[in-house]
C-alpha cells in the first residue's frame, strides 16, 4: 500500500489478497525431498578377486519428477568387506536429472565387496 489514503474497501481487499497470498505459501511444502535405498548382495563385478577397478551403477528414479536438478546424496548404510585385503568402498552420483540419476558403487585394487546397502536422499528447495 502506497501512503495515498485509502478507502476501507481497499484495506479490506489488500487485507484478503494477504490471505489468500498466505495460504497459498502454508499449502506449498519448502521441499521436495525424495529418499530410498537399494542393495546388492555377492554381485560378481564388485566380489570377483582382482586388482581392477570394480564399479556397478544403480539408476534410481524419482517418484515425483523435481522442477529443477535436486541435490543426490548417496550414503553407505551397511557393508560387508572381506577381510582379508584392506577395505575400499566409494558410492557417488552421476548424471542427476529431475527425472533420477545414476549412483555408482566403487571399490579397487583387490578389495572384495560382498554386501552393500546404499541409501539416498534428494533435495530440492522450492521457491515459495
Amino acid at each position: 500500500m502506497n501512503d495515498k489514503n485509502k478507502s476501507v474497501l481497499d484495506v479490506i481487499g489488500w487485507c484478503r489478497e494477504l490471505e489468500d497470498r498466505l495460504a497459498r505459501l502454508e499449502k506449498k511444502p519448502a521441499y521436495h525431498i525424495e529418499t530410498e535405498s537399494f542393495e546388492f548382495s555377492n554381485d560378481p563385478v564388485l566380489a570377483k578377486k582382482g586388482s581392477d577397478n570394480k564399479e556397478i551403477r544403480e539408476e534410481i528414479t524419482f517418484e515425483t519428477p523435481f522442477n529443477n536438478v535436486p541435490i543426490v546424496l548417496p550414503t553407505i548404510a551397511a557393508f560387508n568387506i572381506d577381510n582379508e585385503h584392506d577395505a575400499r568402498l566409494q558410492v557417488y552420483v552421476e548424471n542427476a536429472t529431475e527425472k533420477g540419476a545414476t549412483i555408482v558403487v566403487r571399490t579397487w585394487r583387490e578389495a572384495r565387496v560382498h554386501y552393500v546397502n546404499v541409501r539416498w536422499l534428494a533435495i530440492e528447495a522450492t521457491k515459495g
